[in-house]
């Protein structure tokens, strides 16, 4: 009895875990995407900020003297 439970349970969470599967992928995807585009925005903003504090650090041209 306790193999027929422990067998049925298994196949019932299987079923339902088949059936919500496509949804979970799209919500992970888009979680990723999120995230993905997040983190580029910050690195953007921080290499502009830290731009600015190298610029006004040592200001004029980086290239070598000719």
């Amino acid at each position: 009895m306790w193999a027929a439970i422990y067998a049925f349970a298994s196949y019932a969470v299987g079923n339902s875990l088949r059936n919500v599967s496509g949804k979970v992928n799209i919500a992970l995807g888009a979680a990723a995407a999120v995230a993905i585009v997040t983190t580029i925005l910050v690195v953007r903003r921080q290499a502009g900020r830290l731009g600015k504090i190298a610029e006004a650090a040592y200001p004029g041209s980086l290239d070598s003297p000719e």
